[in-house]
């Protein structure tokens, strides 16, 4: 039998969802100009919109970083699950978009987060930014 889903879990779920959803269609519209397909932040090649991943430069696993917009694009399934990321190639894409000082930023994140000094997020946080980006995603569906 499943284990039941706790109040959190639930809240964090749903908030990587609409985010998941949110930042793919945000670099679809930014790579090719539609909602239906985009570039690969790593290799460029076209992915499109349901069968993308959303991919972090750096882990999901460092929680300072996790919902951060810039470390989070679109990536085709080879680049996110086969190669790892392919953080070389996402690197530099992030490089070229954002310039140095972002990298730099989220080394700095991640260094607070290896170190402790970082506070989890509340349920009730993850709940707002649920709706945040559940209302951001379909902002940019309309608008797209």
């Amino acid at each position: 039998m499943a284990k039941k889903k706790s109040e959190r879990q639930k809240a964090e779920d749903r908030l990587w969802f609409w985010f998941s959803k949110f930042i793919r269609l945000r670099d679809c519209i930014r790579t090719t100009g539609d909602i239906y397909g985009g570039r690969c932040i790593s290799c460029g090649e076209y992915v499109p919109f349901k069968e993308g991943d959303c991919g972090h430069w750096l882990s999901r696993m460092i929680k300072t970083t996790k919902y951060h917009e810039k470390n989070n694009h679109l990536q085709c399934k080879r680049c996110n699950k086969w190669l790892s990321g392919n953080a070389a190639e996402y690197a530099l894409a992030l490089n070229n978009l954002y310039g140095i000082e972002l990298l730099q930023e989220l080394e700095e994140l991640k260094i607070m987060f290896k170190s402790g000094r970082y506070k989890p997020l509340a349920s009730s946080e993850m709940r707002l930014m649920g709706k945040h980006y559940k209302k951001a995603y379909e902002m940019l569906l309309q608008n797209g």
